[in-house]
């Protein structure tokens, strides 16, 4: 399976881990009342025993936290860390449980000449169910943490494309716009007249007034002689009879 589907963020490994935590806090419950037992009842203070129990009670302390983490849909293996680490150092108390219950060597180890057996294989097979669910967390851990990488990755690159395509969009804006600034203006249109004429209903178009002529002198032409029946009147006021 592709470790970019939305599966190893979903709910069912969630659930899983959920449920793979529980056994592991129940597990190393367990293992700290049982190794407290041989440590209060035998006085035995052996360095293996005591590893054991210092790995169990980090464990209980760790787990009851992490029980409730897969609730949240947010959770991408922030664990996977401690996954890890607990993994190696649940094997480590594995192979010294081994080594000191396994066969006839319970009525000799860890505590010596303390027997219960059946006690000291109790011990050793919860060693093995916690390992077994820290191993399997660590792998379910590690592709939902990658899964969260790769989605990461994903909407980085899809927001890069993102921005080159809209900086392309906006430079070929830009060259349109210039192209279009740099078209010829359009042909003027004719200019109207400054004061047009307004016409009632009716009325017939009046000719144009145009200004009369002047001389040289200034006067009008046309309007400084006027002849008469009576007489000329020149410009000055000087009057001339007619015979």
């Amino acid at each position: 399976m592709d470790a970019g589907s939305d599966f190893w963020t979903g709910s069912i490994v969630r659930g899983l881990l959920g449920l793979h935590n529980f056994l592991i806090f129940a597990s190393s419950a367990i293992l700290v009342g049982l190794l407290s037992y041989l440590l209060h009842h035998s006085g035995y203070r052996g360095r293996h025993l005591i590893f054991e129990e210092v790995i169990a009670v980090i464990t209980l302390f760790f787990y009851l936290i992490a029980i409730f983490l897969p609730i949240f849909k947010s959770y991408r293996g922030y664990m996977l860390p401690l996954n890890f680490v607990l993994t190696y150092l649940w094997i480590t108390c594995l192979i010294f449980s081994s080594q000191d219950y396994s066969g006839n060597g319970c009525l000799f180890h860890t505590p010596p000449l303390f027997g219960r057996c059946g006690l000291k294989h109790a011990i050793q097979a919860f060693w093995i169910i916690g390992f077994v669910y820290l191993f399997f967390n660590t792998i379910l851990e590690a592709m939902m943490w990658a899964n969260a990488k790769l989605r990461e990755g994903r909407r980085a690159g899809d927001a890069e494309k993102g921005a080159t395509t809209m900086a392309g969009t906006t430079a070929g804006g830009t060259n349109s716009g210039a192209a279009a600034t740099a078209l010829p203006p359009p042909l003027p249109h004719a200019r109207e007249p400054d004061h047009p004429l307004v016409l009632s209903p009716g009325a017939k178009t009046p000719a144009p007034k145009w200004p009369a002529p002047t001389r040289a002198d200034g006067y009008p032409i046309g309007r400084g002689i006027q002849i008469g029946k009576v007489g000329v009147q020149r410009p000055g006021g000087l009057e001339c009879g007619r015979g």
